[in-house]
Formats: C-alpha cells, sequence, structure tokens
C-alpha cells in the first residue's frame, strides 16, 4: 500500500520553491518573465519587433530612470504593460501561514500601485527620453504572478480588463489570452 496523502505532501514539499535572493531570485525571476513573454507572443496581443525592444530596458523620463517592462504586448491600437513578481509559493503560504500570506498581499498591493502609477506616467507622457508609445489610444497595467495571492484590495481585485485582474496569476492570464 501507499500511503497517497503522505506521498503528495513530500512532492508538494520538493516542489516548493525557496526564498532565496541574489542570483537564483534572478534567474527565477527572468525565468519567469520569460514565460509570460511567451504567452503574450503566442496571442493576439503578440508585439511588433520594435515594440518588444521596449522589454526588460530600463526607461527613462527627462534623464530620471522610471522603470523597465518585464513582458509587453499590443492589439488594436492598445497597449498592455506586464510587471512580473515571481513571487515563491512557500509551505509556510500553502499552509495560510498569517505573516507570509500578509507579505504576499503587501507586495502585490505595492507592487500594484506603483505599476499603474508608472503606467499613468506612460500614458500621460507617451514619450520619453526612450520611449515612444504615441501609436497607442490606450495603455493598461497588468501585475502577473505565478499563483493568485489572497488579497482583498480593491484596487489589486480591479479588472484591467473584462475578466482579467490587474494582479493575476500567470494561470488566469493564459485563461484569459485564450478565451
Amino acid at each position: 500500500y501507499v500511503d497517497a496523502w503522505a506521498a503528495s505532501q513530500a512532492f508538494i514539499s520538493w516542489l516548493q520553491i525557496s526564498k532565496s535572493q541574489g542570483a537564483k531570485a534572478n534567474e527565477r525571476a527572468g525565468i519567469f518573465e520569460d514565460a509570460t513573454q511567451k504567452l503574450l507572443d503566442s496571442s493576439s496581443w503578440r508585439p511588433s519587433d520594435s515594440l518588444r525592444s521596449y522589454r526588460q530596458r530600463t526607461l527613462f523620463c527627462e534623464g530620471k530612470a522610471v522603470t523597465d517592462i518585464d513582458a509587453i504586448g499590443e492589439r488594436d491600437g492598445e497597449l498592455l504593460l506586464v510587471s512580473c513578481k515571481s513571487l515563491p509559493y512557500t509551505l509556510g503560504y500553502d499552509r495560510g501561514d498569517y505573516k507570509e500570506v500578509r507579505n504576499a498581499q503587501s507586495l502585490v498591493c505595492d507592487a500594484v500601485k506603483n505599476w499603474k502609477s508608472n503606467v499613468r506616467l506612460f500614458a500621460s507622457r507617451q514619450v520619453g527620453d526612450n520611449w515612444d508609445f504615441r501609436a497607442f489610444s490606450k495603455i493598461h497595467a497588468l501585475v502577473c504572478t505565478p499563483f493568485a495571492v489572497y488579497s482583498s484590495d480593491g484596487e489589486v481585485l480591479s479588472e484591467a480588463f473584462s475578466g482579467l485582474r490587474v494582479c493575476s496569476s500567470i494561470a488566469e492570464l493564459e485563461r484569459w489570452l485564450n478565451w
């Protein structure tokens, strides 16, 4: 006989991503950003080569660094700018540990506020030191995470598009893109 519960718990534990920092965390983040871009590339939001050149490049306004774009897409004159947050899904989060869940909530809440602020700047300025978004009638902000992060914040739960929250997991983004 096999203890299915114990085996599945051991497997889940093995799959847990460590909260590593430094090079490992940067590598994990880069892989997540590439996976998100790959989803956009395989959809109707595939960016042109010239637009793709803005991805993972620091954008400047009046000589000051604003941000970089982790993933980017365009469709029908609209621009989608994605900030990826490669949060590790830990055993503590899975168990509902208050501190871990609260920290993830705080991270996505801050990320949404900051990303929306950056996107408002791009929409209002349209042209910066090294960007030109004049071709787009609308610019959308999206924060993407590896898993759905629990939140009760209205801004985090607001919709970027009908059926897609402003902070969505990569699985939610994939379902929306294929809908």
